[in-house]
């Protein structure tokens, strides 16, 4: 028997995070899918603050 997910699909958020030693979390880009949030390119990118790296996650970008 199958059962319908409870979880919802758009739960993920990308977000920047700054590659200083503070790795602030900024940019939050939030209801994404796995392969929207996945989307976003790899590597080092830099914008106007600064270098930094695209991450995801289930928790809002809030560090565990």
């Amino acid at each position: 028997m199958l059962t319908k997910s409870i979880l919802k699909t758009n739960r993920f958020t990308a977000y920047k995070i700054s590659l200083d030693s503070a790795q602030t979390r900024r940019g939050f880009v939030y209801d994404l899918t796995l392969q929207e949030a996945r989307d976003f390119p790899l590597g080092v990118q830099k914008d106007d603050v600064g270098p930094f790296t695209w991450s995801y996650g289930i928790n809002g970008g809030v560090k565990i």
